[in-house]
């Protein structure tokens, strides 16, 4: 099992998870046991009573707690995203501000210790909680939980109060109106009432998903579903199990064996289910349907009545579009997951899924049928895995043809789409036919299903590309499943980020600061970031962190200075979202900067005039830090900034210390300032002299100002946009950061208007288009294949990963040029950086054992067999599920090896796999971000 070392487990293999964004009055409607009619009927009319002052509302004493609930109120400080935690099986329903999110009141599916957790989005203020439980279930209210996601809950009766119900109906009125978060809810561990629509009877099996799980065993995330003891699937692409036109979506028409009938025009038949025509063609459903069918399930292809869910039992679906909101309503936050928009592969297929027929799609896109056209993976099962041990495909797009292995234990299979598939037009039929490998004549009908190529709208990738140095399997969950926006706005409030596990990995013990060698120093220094970078759950304050000191980059040159090399570094990733001003003084002040630009030489002698005056340091924070040359300053101006920053200088501050490294502060020396006034043409500014120790103010008050300036604002933002967008950096979102900056520079603010602009996620050309810096290329391996330390301190087991970057050029504490490294792909795609690079990547590879990566267990707990499907998988993490056809194949090539044959769960294949991550490593889509 490989160790998951900073990596958040943040639900129990037992909690059934779903998210389903924007529609939690739907699931409240739908998760309504018959029993609780009369309560919510009750309650709506208290509601109705208040808002049109017809009626006074009861008193608390008028509350029965079996029949009305318990009303109490939480305050949330902070927006974020929170989790609400039941016990299943206990008999409580939980509403939050109207809306069913919890219910266990039907039997547990996953054992006594299984839970039920609904996940929601909370602006600031108060929320209205309406709990329903029976008086027998009361103890069960001590079990209730509470707390932000990433952080140990809390008991939810201890840390709400309890509120009339008036206050509460008040509540949740308020909050549907104002939210900018979206509803996200469970789904219940079992059937209740009379049975949930879209579930087939009580025999014991669950319904797929559209989306799928993303693993199923202990590496699952939220909302990836992997239910211990066989309970429900839930889905890590944002849609519950318990809606009946998802299940539609995906049935592929009648065939044999169905108890429906089937006629040859497609119409409803008697039962409410509609008919594929004897041809046996199923489809998913199309935007482009003429037919009138409702958009979620499968259309007739007339002009008559809307088709039906294929589902038996299950009631018709009405062809009414939704109910539009009410204009004052917010948006849900940018990439918010929905049954619509969540279009990113599962990481292995849904578990406990009905089969129906003899072979099916289990998995295909959202709950439209759509996925990116950049391509897809698409999960399949047989009914009978010893009739059928392949299933051959035809793509209608491209007109390819494979054909797929066939899990034995499972029966699951798994097809990858190309962007290739998508060139001849959005809808691609996939046609799938059960066969035998050792009998031509066993052969199943064949079935086809159309699926939809549409642009990427969830933002995954972009999320696991740019805001991280990389994908690991639990994040890739993770991020599908809470949303781009979610994922934002977690990683742009760091300290409520529980970073528990990489705090156990003891980081600190990597670093000595009292180390005399500074060539060890600096060593150790670069395996200390590489352990943030790989490990922490901060990833977007990392990957700021490092951009903040590359762009006031200055190392060591010719002095004792090295221990401020780790105060700095660790000061930009601390103020990695705080203020540009802030930094750039910082930087002016830090020791290891006046060293490296010369600003402690740079003394005034009265006098002497230009004697003495060093202006390194003044030409460098203007074309480098701040304005650029663009700006149109010349050698006059130059000068005078130098003067300003006469004095400037440092001392050590352990001069009589032994054995010790050097320590140094930064000090100003009045005797060295010239105390003149400074005209400074170029910003039309006289910085007015200064005598004595108010000498230093001149160099804070033109740090302010070249803070603010117009210059400033657009080369630095410029170099944002390029890190987290494109090489080639898009004005609309250059002028979005502009816009945000604020006084000095708010980097928090100008981040949300980069990230969560809609034309980010939104613009297909953003996706991988920027290649990896080879320190990212070697982070990302690290978090990409599950690499961990047994001993932080352990500098053998830092060294390859470090020697991958620095010999590849990207050197970042001895690089010598004052412009820090480049972060544009032209400086980085040749053959002397990449190979370099290789080298050092591919004997990690080799030497796997030594770096507790662990290909087996990985598979064994994403619950995959065949090579596609591994193959799809470590593809999908490694590249942020953006791959190419030739290297899928080559990879599917590794893992058959010369028999053709990849059976993991019966023989060793540690050798296919060992050759199968090489490959991917110095695959071109790796190299991308």
């Amino acid at each position: 099992m490989r160790k998951s070392f900073g990596r958040m487990n943040l639900v129990s293999g037992a909690a059934v998870i779903a998210l389903c964004a924007g529609t939690g009055t739907l699931i409240a409607q739908q998760m309504m046991p018959a029993a609780d009619n009369d309560a919510a009927e009750k309650f709506l009319a208290v509601a109705r009573a208040i808002q049109e002052d017809r009626a006074a509302p009861p008193s608390a004493a008028d509350i029965d707690v079996e029949t009305d609930g318990i009303f109490r109120k939480i305050t949330v400080p902070t927006q974020g995203v929170y989790r609400f935690e039941a016990i299943a099986g206990s008999g409580v329903q939980l509403y939050i501000n109207g809306d069913l999110a919890i219910d266990t009141t039907g039997p547990a599916l996953g054992g006594e210790a299984a839970s039920v957790t609904a996940i929601q989005a909370l602006s600031p203020g108060d929320h209205a909680i309406r709990i329903v439980v029976s008086a027998e279930n009361l103890p069960a209210l001590e079990a209730l939980t509470f707390g932000q996601l990433g952080v140990e809950p809390s008991p939810l009766m201890q840390v709400s109060t309890q509120i009339q119900p008036q206050e509460a109906i008040a509540l949740a009125n308020r909050n549907k109106s104002t939210t900018a978060g979206a509803a996200v809810a469970t789904v219940p561990q079992s059937n209740t009432g009379g049975g949930l629509p879209g579930f087939g009877g009580n025999n014991g099996k669950q319904p797929f998903s559209i989306g799928g799980t993303s693993n199923r065993t202990s590496r699952a995330g939220p909302g990836t579903g992997g239910a211990s003891g066989g309970g429900a699937s839930g889905s890590a692409g944002g849609m519950s199990a318990d809606s009946p036109v998802r299940m539609a979506a995906l049935s592929p028409g009648m065939q044999s064996g169905s108890t429906a009938s089937t006629n040859s025009s497609g119409s409803t038949n008697s039962s409410g289910s509609t008919s594929s025509g004897s041809s046996g063609v199923a489809s998913l459903p199309s935007t482009g349907n003429t037919g009138g069918s409702n958009p979620m399930t499968p259309g007739t292809g007339d002009t008559g009545t809307p088709g039906a869910p294929n589902v038996p039992g299950a009631p018709p679906v009405s062809a009414a579009p939704p109910p539009t909101p009410p204009a004052s309503a917010a948006p849900p936050p940018i990439g918010t997951p929905t049954p619509e928009t969540v279009q990113s592969s599962p990481l292995s297929p849904p578990a406990d899924v009905e089969v129906t027929q003899a072979v099916q799609l289990v998995s295909a896109g959202n709950m439209n049928g759509q996925v990116p056209n950049t391509g897809a993976t698409l999960f399949g099962a047989v009914m009978s895995s010893s009739v059928f041990d392949i299933v051959n495909v035809t793509v209608s797009g491209s007109n390819r043809t494979t054909t797929v292995d066939v899990g034995p234990d499972s029966g699951q299979f798994a097809v990858r789409l190309f962007e290739e598939d998508f060139a001849a037009g959005p809808e691609v039929q996939v046609t799938l036919t059960g066969a035998s490998s050792s009998n031509t004549e066993v052969q199943a009908v064949p079935v086809t299903y159309t699926v939809t190529g549409m642009p990427a709208q969830d933002g995954v990738s972009l999320a696991l590309s740019r805001l991280t140095f990389g994908a690991t399997p639990e994040l890739y969950a993770r991020v599908r499943a809470m949303g781009f926006g979610a994922y934002v706005e977690e990683q742009l409030s760091p300290g409520t980020i529980n970073d528990a596990a990489f705090n156990a990995l003891n980081p600190e013990s990597i670093l000595d600061p009292t180390e005399q060698n500074g060539g060890n120093l600096l060593r150790k220094l670069v395996h200390y970031d590489l352990a943030h970078a790989a490990y922490s759950e901060k990833q977007l304050q990392n990957v700021m962190g490092h951009f903040w000191a590359n762009h006031f980059h200055a190392i060591t040159k010719d002095t004792g200075i090295f221990t401020q090399n780790i105060d700095d570094r660790k000061f930009y990733r601390d103020n990695a979202f705080g203020n540009f001003g802030e930094m750039l003084l910082y930087s002016a002040r830090s020791p290891l900067m006046s060293q490296y630009l010369d600003n402690d030489q740079n003394r005034f002698r009265e006098g002497r005039e230009n004697d003495g005056i060093n202006e390194n340091y003044g030409r460098e924070i203007l074309e480098l830090h701040t304005v650029g040359v663009e700006a149109g300053y010349t050698p006059a101006d130059v000068d005078m900034v130098s003067r300003v920053f006469s004095g400037w200088r440092y001392e050590r501050t352990n001069p009589n210390a032994e054995d010790v490294a050097q320590t140094y502060a930064f000090t100003f020396f009045p005797n060295e300032h010239d105390p003149q006034d400074k005209l400074i043409p170029f910003l039309n500014t006289v910085i007015a002299g200064r005598e004595g120790d108010a000498g230093v103010q001149e160099g804070e008050e033109l740090i302010a100002i070249l803070a603010n300036h117009p210059s400033t604002q657009n080369r630095t933002c410029r170099k944002i946009v390029q890190l987290l967008v494109s090489d080639d950096a898009p004005a609309n979102l250059i002028q979005a950061c502009v816009g945000a900056w604020g006084d000095g520079g708010d980097v928090d603010a100008m981040l949300r208007a980069v990230l969560l602009d809609p034309t980010y996620i939104g613009t297909a050309g953003y996706l991988r288009s920027k290649a990896k810096t080879p320190f990212e290329y070697a982070v990302s391996t690290m978090r990409a294949f599950g690499v961990t330390p047994d001993d932080v301190t352990v500098e053998n087991f830092w060294r390859d990963f470090r020697e991958a970057f620095e010999r590849s050029g990207h050197d970042y504490v001895r690089f010598g040029l004052p412009t820090g490294l480049p972060e544009v792909a032209s400086a980085w795609l040749n053959s002397a950086t990449m190979v370099a690079a290789y080298n050092e990547i591919t004997d990690v590879i080799e030497n796997r054992q030594n770096f507790g990566i662990d290909p087996v267990a990985d598979i064994a707990d994403a619950g995959l067999e065949t090579a596609e499907e591994v193959a799809a998988y470590l593809l999908t993490i490694s590249t942020a599920d953006h791959f190419t056809l030739n290297e899928f194949e080559e990879v599917v090539g590794v893992l058959k090896g010369d028999d053709g044959i990849f059976e993991p769960t019966t023989q060793d294949e540690m050798r296919a796999l060992e050759k199968a991550l090489g490959l991917i490593v110095v695959s071109p889509s790796f190299q991308l971000q």
